[in-house]
Parts: structure tokens; C-alpha cells; sequence
């Protein structure tokens, strides 16, 4: 969904969300492996098929790219298991943008 921040008056999340999964592609690859594992690998596409649409639908995309921009470039400058951790708090502080 943070893709999608793109236009006038919107930050340009691509670079530092490129940037951040080319850091952290063992982390991501691991919790990738470890959920088809939990779920199946069906289990594991409805899942993120409704993480999607849950972050596609934002009342203020303005803000939500705001947001998910700053979130890229932390998450670009840490080390992976910091990220591990911090991750669920990051996730909250997007997850507020969709009220």
C-alpha cells in the first residue's frame, strides 16, 4: 500500500522501501518461511491478502504516506534484529494513520 504514495504533495516511499527490503531480505525471508510454515501457504495469501486491503483503504492517504516514508527510512537505517523488534511498534504507528 505505501507503493502507492505517489502524485503531487506525496513523499516518494519507492527508494527507502527498496532500500529497506534489499537490507533486511534474510529477516523478511526468514518471517516469510516461518508464516508459510504456521498458515500454509493458502492460509499465508488470504492473510496478507487482507493485510493489503486493510492498508489500501486509509482515510488520509497524505498522512499515511507521511508516515509510512518516515517508518522505510527508519526501518533502511537499522540493523535487522533492531528491526525485529521495533516492527510491531512501527506497524502500530501505521496502523493509527488508518483511523
Amino acid at each position: 500500500a505505501a507503493l502507492s504514495c505517489r502524485g503531487r504533495g506525496m513523499p516518494n516511499v519507492t527508494p527507502a522501501y527498496g532500500s529497506m527490503l534489499n537490507r533486511h531480505k534474510s529477516l523478511f525471508a526468514s518471517a516469510y518461511r516461518t508464516e508459510t510454515q504456521r498458515l500454509g501457504q493458502s492460509g499465508l495469501d488470504r492473510q496478507q491478502t487482507r493485510l493489503y486491503n486493510r492498508f489500501a483503504n486509509q482515510h488520509s492517504p497524505g498522512n499515511f504516506c507521511r508516515s509510512a516514508a518516515y517508518l522505510a527510512n527508519q526501518a533502511s537505517s537499522m540493523d535487522s534484529p533492531r528491526l525485529a523488534s521495533a516492527s510491531p511498534q512501527m506497524v502500530a504507528q501505521l496502523e493509527a494513520q488508518l483511523r
